[in-house]
């Protein structure tokens, strides 16, 4: 492709936010307007002092990237919200003989601009990938309180002038609108740059998603009634908020539990779970089971509210309870998920290490206390819940990388090949990351049944992370391909208490899966 980049500045009076349904009375929508603003501001500047995004509300001179600017302005039709690019800008446009043209929000495009890219335009649109209420971006998700908020890239070319899906994303929708939207572009603009460089190497457009049809309600700003109910919501979130902190001084909090069934995945009742007993001051939680000599043990993720981080421990299960024998592996930063397998005859665990940005595999020494530091397979990675099994001649690593270290792993999941667990030299899938989706994408264990193979994912809840969990029958797996469909959804309905879960695993001998409840962890 031609190295050649413009910035074509489009004015609609709009604002940076796409047109609302209201966009022909503009007495109705200058209230709305008006108060997007208002609340814009307030929460950009909640959003100043956290953590993860704070850059986000800063303004940065990228003139100096951009050789030439275009400016131009679109007329919009009614009723069918159509932009309109004039001749003579589209002209202006065309004669720089670019590739591809990327608008950074959605909108309906008409007329000679559809012809004036090479390959067409991309736009990028903060709802689902057939259109619906994006206006404000990350507003909706956050005000019908919903699991996930979505992004897609839409391709329209003069073939195709309604726009086709070619990218489809989903991220763990946040609390507040800034804050979410925050989330949404940063993921987006991340995905976008990865597909404008798969289009650059390969020089042609990648197959696009089915197109069908959208059922929901159009684009619009939130009203004034609205307004004061997504105001009324937030508050008595925070006010949630700060309750929990408060009950947590006084040792209540949401916990973490392990529980077990002495039999097989397939034929486990749930409810009949044994607890594991959690110790004062902690809570256990991603359990894998093996059986070795007649006997069975789990090794958990043993977390201290003292240290605020986590060690690995084993418990060896019998019918009428658990036994603790001891913690296994600690460091000076947080473990969890214990993921084991055999390799060459010899036992090794890759425990969750993403804190100390690495993937790290120990070897069993003497089962089951002593294990050793074997070796670092990846490094400067910040990834979560790694599973690592051979299939078809290949050893494969499914992992949940965060891009950006603000300890969001819950919203994609990636694939690597080598050809050995313990190789430095891992491959990428070609389809990296093979699922960009909150509802499905955290890996949370994995079965074996015959010849079937079945990935554990978490699906994260508004706000609460770990509500349910899925088990997905990997379908086809090759280093171009991934194929995975949903077998069975686990929710939180087998125990009185029980809030969320998010864990299964079983060796076809013991079922062993954890889930939250309120109590007092003190105790």
């Amino acid at each position: 492709m031609r190295e050649r980049i413009a910035d074509v500045k489009g004015s609609n009076g709009h604002d940076h936010y796409p047109p609302s349904a209201h966009s022909k009375r503009s007495t109705a929508r200058s209230p709305s307007l008006t108060l997007v603003r208002v609340l814009g501001l307030i929460e950009e500047a909640v959003l100043r002092a956290s953590t993860h995004h704070r850059k986000y509300v800063s303004e940065f001179d990228i003139s100096e990237l951009i050789p030439f600017t275009i400016c131009t302005t679109t007329s919009l039709s009614s009723p069918d919200l159509t932009h309109r690019f004039r001749s003579d800008d589209v002209t202006k446009i065309r004669e720089l003989d670019l590739d591809l043209l990327i608008m950074p929000v959605g909108v309906n495009l008409s007329g000679d601009i559809l012809k004036a890219a090479r390959l067409g335009i991309i736009a990028v649109q903060y709802s689902d990938n057939r259109g619906g209420r994006d206006s404000p971006p990350g507003f909706w998700d956050v005000y019908h309180r919903n699991e996930t908020s979505s992004f897609s890239f839409i391709l329209f070319t003069k073939e195709a002038n309604s726009g086709v899906p070619l990218r489809h994303g989903r991220c763990s929708t946040k609390f507040f609108w800034k804050y979410n939207e925050a989330n949404i572009f940063q993921r987006s603009m991340y995905h976008l740059k990865r597909l404008v460089e798969e289009i650059a190497e390969k020089d042609s457009l990648p197959a696009a998603l089915p197109q069908l049809p959208y059922p929901g309600p159009s684009a619009q700003y939130p009203t004034l009634p609205q307004f004061l109910r997504y105001g009324g919501n937030i508050a008595r979130h925070i006010v949630r908020k700060v309750a929990t902190k408060l009950m947590r001084r006084l040792g209540w909090d949401f916990r973490w539990r392990v529980a077990y069934v002495p039999t097989n995945w397939a034929d486990a009742v749930l409810w009949r779970g044994i607890d594991i007993k959690n110790p004062p001051s902690r809570f256990l939680a991603d359990p894998f089971v093996i059986t070795r000599e007649g006997k069975h043990y789990c090794f958990v993720e043993d977390f201290s509210y003292k240290t605020g981080k986590a060690d690995i421990a084993v418990y060896e299960l019998a019918a009428d309870g658990a036994t603790r024998l001891g913690t296994v592996i600690t460091e000076p930063f947080h473990l969890s998920f214990p993921y084991l397998f055999t390799y060459n005859g010899e036992l090794y665990m890759c425990p969750e290490s993403a804190s100390n940005k690495d993937i790290r595999v120990y070897r069993c020494i003497s089962f089951p206390l002593h294990w050793r530091l074997e070796k670092i397979i990846l490094t400067g990675v910040h990834a979560a819940d790694t599973m690592l099994f051979e299939q078809d001649g290949r050893w494969w690593m499914l992992t949940n990388v965060d891009p950006f270290g603000t300890y969001d792993h819950g919203s994609e999941l990636s694939i690597f090949y080598a050809d050995s667990p313990l190789s430095t030299e891992w491959t990428a899938h070609e389809q990296n990351p093979v699922l960009i989706d909150a509802s499905c994408a955290r890996n949370a264990g994995l079965v074996r049944q015959g010849e079937k193979l079945y990935r554990v994912s978490q699906c994260q809840g508004f706000d609460f992370y770990g509500r349910r969990s899925r088990v997905n029958e990997i379908i086809e797996l090759t280093s171009t391909t991934y194929v995975e469909e949903c077998a069975l959804t686990i929710k939180p309905d087998f125990k009185p208490k029980a809030k969320g879960t998010h864990h299964l695993h079983s060796n076809g001998s013991v079922t062993a899966f954890d889930y939250i409840a309120y109590d007092n962890f003190k105790l």
